[in-house]
Formats: structure tokens, C-alpha cells, sequence
């Protein structure tokens, strides 16, 4: 990244901060998700493998072309994800939201009715839960991937990985101390397992080659910044926990059915119910990257748009 670019960047990261860019604080029901039970958060997400791996539903890049609105455009919209939703900005251009999702689905030529069925009944529940469109659409190192890959990515257990995170040591720290691993290299490690898993959605039919490539573009995009986040705003002193060297009893070992609570959300690719939570609590996922994503967004113009930043 240029030193301009990285230092508008960061200014903006600091920006997000002191606005509560951690994004951990909601104070209205309509982020919710519609199969929420009444007791949860409003940044409760539904254990289903699509919401976590980002096997979106919809063509971000279709759903550009389709209404004129640039990616960042609607991640500005979005980010008050309380009180909007994608149906608003796309009412917002006088077209009518099932109509673009329709047309603007993540499916491959050929794909089964079932397919096509799944994929609209998700890409509508983005249509009004703005959490769920903002957690899809762009917190893409929001995912249990990274922690139940620990082993391949780090080196260490899942739940270790975990607390050295909770403990305040960033991505590159953890890298760095346990493999000796460079930022590059630790970067590369995190985008290679981000990226298989949404080629596996791909294959099952949960989203399109081509938004598949999407996503990896972006997490490639923002790699480089995510490893510096951490929970506290200065490392630790000293090394990294010591491992527990056992597996603990509880809501700690890495997938996200083990991070939340007892209800019950279908996933209709896979092999039945998972469980779903009361609360996608802060074990969910950690990511004040809501300015450096607002920077990645520039790059991503729709054909039908391009000059449409200034609208």
C-alpha cells in the first residue's frame, strides 16, 4: 500500500475508533435478524455456514451494475445498519428490492430450481436485516475459519489462538511469536484458508465463482491491515499465554456453534439444524476495520457507475 494511501488509512481507522468503530454497541431491534429469538443482541447472527464462511447470495458486483450504486456507496448506507437496510437505498433509486435481488444472485448458469431457491430466500432476509447484510457483504475476517484453522494458520490450538486474542495480541503478533512467521507470510496463511472455505461454498452452490473471486479480492485487499487489530490498543508485554495443552469444556473451541447459545437456524446446504445463538457476542468476531474497508471500496466501481461516488 502507498504510504498516502496507508496513512489515510490509518487516519481513518483512528476516526473509526473514536466514533465506535468497533461496531460492538447497537442500540435499536431492527438489526436483528428475523430468526433471532427475542432475548438476543442486536449483532446476533444465525449459526449457518453461509452467514459465517461469506458464501453471499447475491453478485455484489450484479448488484452494482443493476442499480447504479458503487460499493461504497452502500457501505457508507450500511454502516448505520440499525436503521437501514439494502432494500432502502435500493427503494432509494426507485426500484424495487426483490426484483434486483432476483436479478442479481450469486448462481451459476444451469443451477438447480433448489438452488436458485435457497439462494433467494437468503439474498431477501439481506434485503431488511441490516446486520446480516453488513456482516456478509463486508466484515470478511469475521469468520470461524481463521479460529478453527488455528493449527494451520499459527501452529496452536483453536481455544489458545483464542485467548491470545482476548489477551490483546493482533494477528501478526501471534504469527510472529509462535512461527516467527512475517506479516506476509501470516497474511498469506489467513487468505488461503478464507479463501478455500468460500470455494467450498462455491462448489456446493452457495454463491458463484465470480462472487467467490470478489471476496478474495477483498480480503487481499485488507489483509495487510486486519493483522495489526487487536482488542487492546497496545500489545501485551511478554510472549503470547502459555497453552492450556488441553481442550476446554465449553463455549471455547473454535467452530462458531460453540460460540453461541441454544436455539435452533437451518442451513438448507447442509446436513440439517445447527445451532444457533441468543448472542453473537464479541467471541464472534473482532474487526474495527470499517474505515480501511471504506478505503478498499474504492477501487470496486460498478460499469453502470462510475462516476456515481459524487451522488
Amino acid at each position: 500500500m502507498a504510504r498516502s494511501s496507508r496513512s489515510l488509512t490509518l487516519l481513518l481507522l483512528a476516526l473509526a475508533f473514536a466514533a465506535g468503530g468497533l461496531l460492538s454497541v447497537s442500540a435499536y431491534a431492527p438489526a436483528k435478524d428475523s430468526l433471532a429469538p427475542k432475548s438476543a443482541g442486536d449483532r446476533w447472527l444465525p449459526c449457518e455456514r453461509w452467514v459465517m464462511y461469506h458464501w453471499n447470495p447475491i453478485d455484489m458486483q450484479k448488484l452494482m451494475d443493476n442499480t447504479g450504486i458503487t460499493e461504497r456507496k452502500f457501505f457508507l448506507w450500511i454502516q448505520d445498519d440499525d436503521n437501514r437496510d439494502l432494500a432502502g437505498i435500493i427503494k432509494s433509486r426507485k426500484l424495487d428490492p426483490k426484483t434486483v435481488v432476483g436479478n442479481s444472485l450469486a448462481v451459476e448458469p444451469g443451477s438447480s430450481k433448489r438452488i436458485r431457491s435457497v439462494l433467494r430466500a437468503r439474498a431477501e432476509r439481506l434485503l431488511t436485516q441490516g446486520h446480516l447484510a453488513q456482516h456478509v457483504f463486508f466484515h470478511w475476517f469475521h469468520s470461524p475459519a481463521i479460529r478453527e484453522n488455528a493449527r494451520e494458520i499459527f501452529g496452536m490450538q483453536p481455544w489458545d489462538y483464542f485467548r491470545a486474542r482476548r489477551a490483546g495480541f493482533s494477528p501478526a503478533d501471534v504469527g510472529r511469536l509462535k512461527r516467527g512467521y512475517t506479516r506476509k507470510q501470516t497474511a498469506a496463511r489467513v487468505v488461503k484458508v478464507l479463501e478455500r472455505y468460500v470455494r467450498r461454498g462455491m462448489k456446493g452452490g452457495a454463491t458463484s465463482e465470480a462472487q467467490a473471486d470478489y471476496y478474495v479480492a477483498g480480503i487481499k485487499r485488507l489483509a495487510d491491515v486486519w493483522l495489526d487489530q487487536r482488542y487492546n490498543k497496545k500489545r501485551p508485554k511478554g510472549g503470547l499465554p502459555a497453552p492450556l495443552g488441553y481442550a476446554p469444556k465449553g463455549p471455547r473451541t473454535g467452530s462458531c456453534r460453540n460460540f453461541v447459545g441454544a436455539s435452533q437456524a437451518q442451513d438448507a446446504f447442509g446436513s440439517g439444524k445447527a445451532k444457533a445463538g441468543a448472542h453473537a457476542s464479541a467471541q464472534l468476531g473482532f474487526c474495527p476495520l470499517a474505515a480501511a474497508t471504506l478505503r478498499a471500496t474504492t477501487g470496486r466501481i460498478p460499469k453502470a457507475a462510475r462516476s456515481a461516488d459524487s451522488r
